[in-house]
């Protein structure tokens, strides 16, 4: 730990790849649980190729919520759209959460730390909520700022900003977890966050950006203690 590496307040985290891992990805299946009125594979490479287009170019632009909306009379379905996006969610994936995290936020909320996510994804924030409620993380996360509502993804600042704005901190007194280098690294660096990088790889790209490393959640669990200390 460096004599320079910032003492938190609070601390933002990913969520894909950070708090929860995925274990399957599996669009058919989260369509075929709608009950498709029309070809089910048109509806999947329709929705692919939107999925694609955020992915290729971050942009915020699509949300799963929005597609089901324009296509509601292609499914039969019943209920409100968040309902349905929560179908598609828990059949395309299966998420668990990752080795330690649970261990690591209750750390978090014994030192006082207050704690938010952002994550980029075409997923609603309250779709995601649920997913950590249904492991029994939800209790030491204050908020949830999915790019799906906030039409900004990572790196961009604006949405770090967000977060520490949300924290009622200053950016300098918060750190942020994740496991993407360049839109969780260095996003955050560029919003003046002092970012975690949690990956198994020892070499960063970029390792003149200042940053802490972590392999795992026990680890990022001894950084906490040694800057509280």
């Amino acid at each position: 730990m460096s004599k320079d590496t910032p003492r938190p307040k609070g601390v933002l985290l990913d969520i894909g790849g950070t708090v929860l891992r995925a274990n399957s990805f599996d669009f058919v299946a989260g369509i075929r649980a709608l009950s498709p009125r029309r070809d089910g594979d048109l509806l999947f490479a329709e929705l692919k190729a939107a999925v694609d287009v955020v992915h290729s170019t971050n942009s915020a632009e699509f949300t799963i919520a929005e597609w089901l909306a324009e296509n509601r009379d292609c499914f039969g379905r019943e209920g409100a759209i968040s309902e349905l996006e929560l179908i598609v969610w828990r059949e395309t994936f299966q998420p668990t959460p990752m080795p330690g995290v649970r261990e690591a936020l209750q750390l978090l909320y014994a030192y006082g730390l207050i704690v938010g996510c952002i994550s980029n994804t075409v997923f609603s924030g309250p779709v995601l909520y649920k997913e950590l409620q249904h492991h029994q993380l939800a209790d030491s996360v204050r908020f949830l700022i999915s790019s799906a509502d906030v039409a900004i993804r990572k790196p961009a600042p604006e949405i770090f900003l967000t977060g520490v704005s949300n924290l009622r901190l200053k950016p300098s007194e918060v750190w942020f977890v994740g496991d993407t280098w360049a839109a969780d690294i260095e996003g955050a660096t560029e919003a003046g966050l002092f970012p975690v990088w949690l990956s198994h790889t020892r070499e960063s790209t970029r390792p003149h950006v200042p940053h802490a490393h972590a392999a795992s959640w026990r680890e990022v669990s001894r950084l906490v203690t040694a800057a509280l200390a």
